[in-house]
């Protein structure tokens, strides 16, 4: 295939045809997860770093050029346009470079924020906010926060939940640097990276009733002790939600997770200190008290 620049892919004959489908099959044999940064370190000749791993983490890998999900030719680790024919080492020190030059005060900003702008630069969606780039330099995170989310990306039903991920979690990490993250961010956040990390150590698990591995447990072990170091780095110093709704004497607990389009399981997880009945529909709960509400971060693991 020639090395023309990407474009929207439009077959117009038999031929783009063919080139069409094959693509989009190499879009479906790109590796994920924990393979994907086995295959880019082989590549590359040494570990990944941990930044560098949570990119191909998000973009998968493939030696072949593929469709992503605007139909743009797409190569190696989510590399597109002028990057798609660029070793990833060149890839990430020319994306590091432009955010820097987006962002004046990139070093100072604490790391959850770095990680989060330098995810969606290297996608290029940091590029396509001029608007958010400023807020960010005149330090109105939270504005900041909720600019981002305007992205016609973003708010596209058709937009794949990995990608809105992205976006959720920079607006949050902006909170958080505003001094402004609620309890739910850090659920939201937490509830992300245990699904990701669900899928790189699902696969040893395979691989081991397969009998490729010795050890059934792996995945399941590197699971829990990532999860716990991520709760542990996520909820220091996270404040409390505002969300909350009240139990009155014609008001009961079935009826605020029914108007917050909650289960009752899912509002007792928000309120473990409480017993929310099921068979009475929470009418153990007295008058005036206030029950968490909002989404969850089950809702990121469905």
């Amino acid at each position: 295939m020639s090395k023309e620049k990407p474009r929207a892919f439009l077959p117009q004959n038999v031929t783009e045809q063919m080139q069409y489908t094959h693509m989009k099959e190499a879009q479906e044999r790109a590796l994920k997860g924990q393979e994907a940064v086995e295959a880019v370190e082989e590549l590359i000749g040494r570990e990944l770093t941990a930044n560098e791993r949570k990119i191909v983490i998000a973009e998968g890998y493939t030696p072949d050029y593929y469709l992503d999900s605007k139909d743009i030719i797409t190569r190696g680790v989510g590399q597109t346009k002028e990057y798609m024919d660029q070793d990833f080492d060149q890839v990430m020190k020319a994306k590091d470079k432009e955010l820097r030059a987006y962002v004046d005060d990139y070093d100072t900003l604490n790391p959850r924020l770095q990680d989060a702008l330098f995810s969606n630069n290297y996608r290029g969606s940091l590029a396509q906010s001029p608007r958010t780039r400023k807020l960010i330099n005149d330090k109105e995170y939270s504005a900041a926060a909720v600019e981002f989310l305007k992205n016609d990306e973003y708010l596209n039903e058709n937009t794949s939940q990995g990608i809105k991920n992205r976006f959720e979690e920079t607006a949050a990490a902006l909170r958080e640097q505003a001094g402004e993250s609620t309890w739910m961010d850090g659920i939201n956040s937490l509830g992300r990276q245990v699904k990701s990390k669900f899928k790189d150590t699902f696969r040893p698990a395979v691989r081991a009733v397969e009998g490729v591995v010795d050890d059934f447990s792996e995945g399941a072990v590197n699971m829990y002790d990532a999860a716990t170091d991520v709760a542990t780095d996520i909820f220091g110093g996270v404040e409390q939600p505002a969300s909350f709704d009240e139990i009155s004497p014609t008001r009961f607990a079935g009826h605020i997770a029914y108007e917050n389009g909650m289960s009752l399981d899912e509002l007792q997880a928000l309120n473990p200190e409480v017993e929310i009945t099921r068979g009475s529909m929470g009418r153990a709960l007295q008058s005036g008290q206030k029950l968490r509400v909002g989404s969850g971060w089950y809702e990121n693991i469905a």
